[in-house]
């Protein structure tokens, strides 16, 4: 898509539309506008202004964009964009939100700047939790602060116990032969979840539970749900992903959610809900980066988390959630939430940082 008009100016630009219906919920109405970062959309006044600085790259075309528009803020949610913190404009403040679990994997942030000299900043990132919050420090140039997840602080907290067990599902549609690094093909980092759904299953018939499925696919959840039916045949219910799910009411309905590393197994910890994780993963370099609480140095296994992959230490685990009480619960949370996940009720805090240095200005 091309655009023929030079951008409007803004006191505040978004880095990247995906992800921004999220965070334009935080920042006043009519204050902002876009960047599109993926090719998807090019300004034509702005792609004549970068040639004529004798200037090609798509980097410098996203240099130039932002000099015209002169945002005081530019915000992201894209926190895994390196490029993002390498800009350097004297005229603005970056922010970055965290929007998903980060780990030292070779797709993710933290493998692809480890041991590079890289230059990167950032005037402040939200993050999810106060483990995670150090490791961007240690990495980038910015200060932190923890807020938890962006998307569930938006939702209340409303407990509705419908459904009895869960698991969160981090199926992905990827050809098992796949390398993910070195002599780790994807077949070997879906074992994992295959020992989970088989101990689950035991577990549901033995108690006479009926196991819920909450999927994570949107475009490929047909697939995601053949998959679980060679386990599991229809002695269970698969909630399919959709952009109409809606997730975080759904899992408050939940006596117990268990999973292995997903995004919305912490989540749904950071909302106070009862949770049981299995540190099932590869724990060699640098999927150890996908262990329970990784990169906080806490011991993993505990009343709610085991590494341990036999049924016997599942059952515990599953018993011992099931039959917590509520005040109980409560203290695990006060104990493990600032390693795992905060939660800031309609996102009060990140409001009201952005409307401080809107005022600044």
């Amino acid at each position: 898509m091309i655009e023929v008009f030079p951008p409007a100016k803004k006191k505040i630009l978004i880095f990247d539309n995906h992800g921004s219906e999220h965070v334009q919920k935080v920042l006043p109405k009519n204050s902002f506008s876009i960047l599109f970062v993926r090719h998807e959309k090019f300004n034509l006044y702005i792609l004549f202004k970068t040639f004529l600085k004798f200037k090609f790259r798509y980097r410098d075309y996203l240099k130039t964009y932002i000099e015209h528009v002169r945002p005081k803020i530019l915000i992201t949610t894209i926190d895994n964009n390196k490029f993002f913190y390498q800009i350097n404009f004297k005229f603005l403040k970056k922010i970055s939100i965290q929007n998903a679990r980060r780990t030292g994997i070779p797709e993710d942030l933290f493998f692809n700047i480890k041991e590079k000299k890289l230059k990167l900043f950032c005037d402040i990132i939200f993050t999810h939790n106060n483990s995670i919050a150090s490791l961007y420090k240690k990495n980038i140039n910015s200060k932190t602060y923890s807020i938890g997840s962006l998307r569930s602080n938006f939702f209340p907290v409303r407990k509705n116990i419908l459904f009895k067990l869960g698991y969160v599902s981090t199926f992905r549609d990827r050809n098992i032969n796949q390398k993910l690094y070195n002599n780790y093909f994807y077949e070997d980092f879906r074992k994992a979840e295959v020992l989970l759904i088989n101990h689950l299953k035991k577990y549901s018939i033995e108690r006479n539970i009926k196991l819920i499925i909450l999927g994570c696919e949107i475009k490929d959840w047909k697939k995601e749900k053949e998959f679980y039916d060679s386990f599991l045949g229809k002695n269970y219910i698969f909630i399919k992903n959709s952009e109409n799910r809606n997730t975080y009411s759904l899992i408050d309905k939940f006596e117990i959610l268990a999973g292995i590393d997903s995004t919305l197994i912490y989540e749904n910890f950071g909302r106070g809900n009862k949770t049981a994780f299995f540190s099932y993963r590869n724990m060699k370099y640098p999927f150890d980066s996908r262990k329970f609480a990784w990169p906080a140095k806490i011991k993993i296994d505990n009343s709610f988390c085991t590494s341990k992959k036999d049924y016997k230490n599942f059952k515990k685990v599953i018993d011992f959630v099931l039959r917590c009480n509520k005040n109980k619960w409560k203290t695990i949370y006060r104990k493990y939430f600032k390693y795992l996940m905060f939660y800031d009720s309609k996102n009060k805090k990140i409001k009201s940082y952005i409307n401080q240095i809107i005022k600044e200005i």
